[in-house]
């Protein structure tokens, strides 16, 4: 094969990569969607649940709200950011997981807790840290995981298009 039909069947593939992200793109973006619907729908039934006295400790709705009051102050602050698929200060997460029933007591500063496990969640890239325009003020969010955004298909090609055959290449490359 020459050079060219290389090339071209690269362009080709790179093209496809491209076709491929943008679905996996808008399957993300429903996933969210229902993702925050899910959310939507589980505090409706933790609500509703708090109303009712005689609801059997077995039942699939009893063991819902355990496992929402039982879940660690990480996973509960993953699942609310994840939820609510918007941007949210550390104040909102907690008063979201008081709404749940998350058990705090166990914190002398729960808000406190609450920072430090943002700071953690952002510094690790799992979540997006912003400041808030009228509170100058930390806020966070769900960090949404789109294949394009991570890689542009400019960069791929130029990437996978740079000649590197019968080229040596430096040690520090």
């Amino acid at each position: 094969m020459s050079d060219d039909h290389i090339k071209n069947a690269l362009q080709e593939a790179v093209k496809q990569l491209a076709e491929v992200g943008q679905q996996q793109d808008e399957l993300e973006r429903q996933r969210l969607e229902l993702q925050k619907q899910g959310f939507k729908i589980l505090t409706k039934i933790h609500g509703l649940a708090a109303l009712c006295d005689d609801l059997p400790p077995s039942s699939p709705v009893a063991l819902i709200v355990k496992q929402i009051e039982r879940d660690g102050i990480t996973n509960a602050i993953r699942n609310i950011l994840h939820g609510v698929g918007e941007w949210m200060s550390p104040a909102q997460i907690r008063d979201q997981m008081i709404r749940f029933r998350i058990d705090l007591t166990r914190y002398k500063n729960p808000l406190g807790s609450i920072h430090t496990i943002l700071g953690r969640l952002a510094e690790s890239g799992e979540i997006e840290q912003g400041i808030d325009e009228k509170t100058k003020k930390a806020i966070y969010r769900a960090k949404p995981h789109f294949l394009l955004d991570r890689y542009s298909t400019e960069e791929v090609a130029d990437a996978m298009i740079q000649p590197t055959r019968g080229k040596k290449r430096n040690k520090g490359q």
